[in-house]
């Protein structure tokens, strides 16, 4: 609930340091993922204190991302807010045994499945697996038969390396380009119940 009103699944909420939310389930099968950056990164220079609330029917959100892949995507946080910035955003990969080529990222970041398999070598993860990944890690992975969807968090803006380093592609710029920005709710000032 944010102010009386029902967030279905897929909504976000946002808390940004220095600011407090509550937020009640309405079923006892609801899921809440919580991402929250350590203290071993630097501190940020944005001045927090705001609660953002990004309703599942407001999500940008797109079938497929680009012509060339049968990818979606959407973005909850795109590390642009001016007093925070966190980066979370979702992939579909609709087909199954998709190859993502050996990359890496600028930004630690957490993986999680929600739908499909994501494999790993000789490894099938299917939804609720959580991978953690350290910044400039080089990976790939292979989505299961059915694809794969995961959620993707990152505590700041993120970019994406091919292994040989070729090419660079800013993430923030490629999704805010496709999808523009969340547009969350009005701000709740800290202290809010959600």
């Amino acid at each position: 609930m944010s102010g009386g009103t029902r967030l279905e699944a897929g909504s976000v909420i946002v808390i940004e340091p220095g600011a407090a939310a509550e937020a009640a389930a309405a079923s006892d099968d609801a899921v809440l993922l919580v991402f929250n950056p350590t203290a071993a990164l630097p501190a940020s220079s944005c001045a927090g204190g705001n609660v953002h609330i990004l309703p599942a029917d407001r999500v940008p959100r797109m079938v497929r991302l680009n012509e060339r892949a049968n990818v979606g995507a959407a973005i909850f946080a795109d590390s642009a807010c001016p007093t925070c910035e966190l980066w979370l955003h979702e992939s579909a990969f609709h087909d199954g045994d998709f190859n993502v080529d050996l990359h890496s990222h600028s930004e630690d970041e957490i993986i999680v499945v929600t739908a499909g398999e994501i494999v790993l070598g000789q490894r099938r993860y299917g939804r609720g697996t959580a991978i953690a990944v350290a910044k400039e890690a080089v990976y790939g992975f292979r989505t299961g038969r059915e694809g794969l969807t995961f959620i993707n968090f990152r505590p700041s803006h993120p970019t994406y390396r091919t292994a040989d380093g070729t090419r660079v592609i800013d993430e923030q710029a490629l999704y805010m380009g496709s999808l523009g920005r969340p547009p969350y709710l009005p701000v709740v000032m800290a202290g809010a119940t959600v």
